[in-house]
């Protein structure tokens, strides 16, 4: 009789043994499956991984009317005179007019003030090679034309408003560094873009090659718990075959 007690309790003990332990066994065995789909999709994704793409900001030609008006309320200072550029692209008619335009609009500004451009091919070619190169995408005529048209209405809001020019008439001794900034504002806005790009590119890239290889670290974590997922299962199937066999043993 005392046997049976004793043989009674250990079995019901044991039962309640192997329930706690069924329970963390399934606590670990949902951790293990959810954790390799969770950890298994960051590496997939990393892994295709691509840098973004850049989005110019169009300039604000107001901003820019305001930013050389505000030259002329500057005291004025030696500047550095601007190397000719060399590029020679490929024609484009309807680049040259608008060049033409700019020209026209330029010389009869400094008429105006009884001077002239000390080498206006090379200025023209300047302007022309400022286009080509300097304009959001390079290689498209519609980019560059897109350019150039910036330019003139630039120098036509700037160079015939006549609110400027009765500020020019007042200060001449600020005219060379009006004429710099109004030459220079433009084409400047470009190349900082052109800058901010380039960072934005590296900083992408370096994001990329991080991205890509803690991929490989999130499909190893991913396949290390799909593994334990596995062993846990083969587990719970041979604690299941172990005690049907006790039982009918019994």
């Amino acid at each position: 009789m005392e046997e049976v007690t004793k043989q009674n309790f250990s079995t019901k003990l044991e039962n309640s043994f192997l329930g706690i332990l069924r329970i963390v066994i399934l606590v670990v065995l949902s951790i293990s499956i959810i954790g390799s789909l969770i950890f298994g999709y960051m590496g997939l994704s990393n892994l295709n991984a691509s840098p973004a793409k850049y989005e110019y900001k169009e300039p604000n030609i107001k901003e820019m009317v305001n930013e050389i008006k505000k030259s002329l309320e500057e005291k004025p200072s030696p500047s550095e005179p601007q190397s000719p550029q060399n590029d020679e692209p490929k024609k484009n008619e309807k680049l040259e007019k608008e060049i033409d335009k700019q020209m026209k609009i330029v010389t009869e500004f400094l008429q105006r003030y009884k001077k002239n451009l000390t080498t206006p091919d090379i200025f023209r070619d300047q302007l022309k090679a400022k286009a080509e190169t300097l304009a959001f995408e390079p290689k498209k005529e519609l980019s560059v034309l897109k350019y150039a048209e910036g330019q003139t209405e630039l120098f036509e809001k700037v160079l015939t408003d006549k609110d400027i020019l009765a500020i020019v008439d007042k200060q001449q001794e600020n005219f060379g560094r009006f004429f710099i900034t109004v030459t220079t504002t433009y084409p400047n806005y470009f190349r900082k873009q052109q800058e901010n790009k380039r960072n934005f590119e590296i900083e992408q890239g370096a994001g990329v090659i991080a991205q890509k290889a803690g991929a490989a670290l999130y499909l190893y974590i991913a396949a290390g718990m799909f593994v334990t997922f596995l062993l846990i299962s083969l587990i719970l199937v041979l604690v299941k075959i172990e005690r049907n066999l006790r039982v009918k043993s019994i």
